[in-house]
């Protein structure tokens, strides 16, 4: 679940810098001390494949 928070926080950011946000000193924004990432997991259902890297 770990990777998922990554992957959503890099897609978060990656939407900001494209839609041109930036802060008042003119940096590039990545995101506020307010955002939130949820990743809910019910525990139920077949466990899936893992994938196996090399």
């Amino acid at each position: 679940m770990v990777n998922a928070v990554i992957t959503a926080t890099e897609a978060k950011t990656r939407a900001i810098f494209q839609a041109g946000v930036r802060l008042p000193d003119g940096d590039m924004a990545t995101g506020t001390t307010t955002d939130a990432i949820v990743i809910a997991c019910t525990g139920r259902g077949k466990p899936g494949r893992v994938p196996q890297w090399p």
